[in-house]
């Protein structure tokens, strides 16, 4: 086993600005991206209301859309490498993509996958890239696998990126048909956003000898499966799988130390309320206040498949103006799939 893992570097993009550093400020401010949608319309003829992004070209959708999101957050990535990383890595990248629906399919996961291929990444070409499509809790699980991999000494340094779209009409008339879409009929629905992140995690000794300004100590990545997700036609989720995953982050954590801050992927959906509710009545005693929690999709909408490294690039900006020693990421995919991080406060220097 190594010495600790951390995130050294992140770059982002989002409906409340083009780097993560100024969509963090736009958030802490109180500011809002989600407005009317130019030119997409619900089935009532009202215009979306989301987080979209006015510089792409509208007329992009599906693998293009995503291939353009990624590039932006990459850019703001390089911008925020030491200037002695002029090189290649060689390191993989774990990329989490929408889970299959209207609108987003395997093909168009490989056609980005090819697209990968034409960004301009810089010293950040990934070797090799691992694509995953679990939607909101893929990029927190990616996290897992990279924090793995590099305590047991298989690589010392994995990207870790997600990128969404819901701004597909098939996507918008599915949201809508499962009453998910917020407008005048979706009363426990979501503002649909679109936009990407990613981070670099590394062993503490790379870090350290490339000379990367600032780390956030991973401390501890969990998954579980909710046996009754979001679409399940019988049963009602009492918050098992959350329940599951916090139980391996506890077991972590060192006699009476608690979880002092949260930042989860409440989006407006009575079923994403409920779900914390029970688990915070099972197991809200180790932390500050399982109720206060920051959910940046007031923001800037619902962030799907980015919201794992979104989190992570919040808590690691954060980490170092708001130093708690422990804050919880927290995300639940449609599917079941349920994934939570614990992390440190960015360490400056040294």
């Amino acid at each position: 086993m190594t010495g600790r893992v951390a995130v050294v570097a992140v770059g982002a993009r989002t409906p409340l600005g083009p780097s993560a550093p100024s969509s963090w400020l736009a958030l802490r401010a109180g500011l809002s991206g989600i407005r009317e949608h130019r030119q997409m319309v619900d089935g009532n003829g009202d215009r979306i209301v989301g987080g979209w992004d006015p510089d792409l070209n509208p007329a992009s959708r599906g693998a293009e859309r995503l291939a353009a999101l990624l590039d932006l957050a990459f850019r703001d990535l390089r911008m925020s490498l030491p200037a002695g990383v002029n090189g290649p890595l060689a390191l993989p990248l774990l990329l989490n993509l929408p889970e299959p629906r209207p609108g987003f399919s395997a093909t168009d996961a490989g056609r980005l996958r090819d697209g990968l291929a034409r960004l301009d990444l810089g010293p950040l070409a990934p070797d090799r890239v691992h694509i995953r499509t679990s939607g909101h809790a893929g990029g927190l699980e990616a996290l897992g696998v990279a924090h793995a991999a590099i305590q047991r000494g298989e690589t010392d340094a994995v990207l870790i990126a997600g990128a969404e779209s819901y701004f597909d009409a098939d996507t918008i008339d599915w949201l809508e048909a499962h009453r998910q879409l917020l407008n005048a009929t979706g009363r426990s629905a979501f503002a649909p956003a679109e936009g990407a992140a990613v981070c670099l995690a590394t062993s503490e000794a790379l870090a350290r000898s490339m000379g990367f300004p600032a780390r956030m100590p991973v401390l501890s990545v969990s998954r579980a499966v909710e046996p009754v997700p979001i679409k399940a036609e019988d049963g009602v989720c009492l918050g098992r799988g959350l329940s599951e995953a916090l139980g391996h982050i506890l077991r972590a954590l060192h006699g009476s130390d608690r979880i002092n801050a949260i930042v989860s992927d409440q989006n407006g959906e009575r079923y994403r309320s409920d779900e914390w509710g029970f688990m915070a009545i099972r197991d809200g005693r180790r932390f500050d206040n399982v109720t206060d929690y920051l959910a940046p999709a007031t923001g800037w909408g619902d962030m799907g498949a980015a919201t794992g490294p979104l989190f992570v690039a919040l808590a690691f900006l954060n980490g170092s103006q708001d130093p708690k020693p422990r804050t919880l990421l927290a995300a639940s995919s449609e599917s079941g799939l349920r994934a939570m991080a614990l992390v440190g406060p960015t360490e400056r220097g040294g």
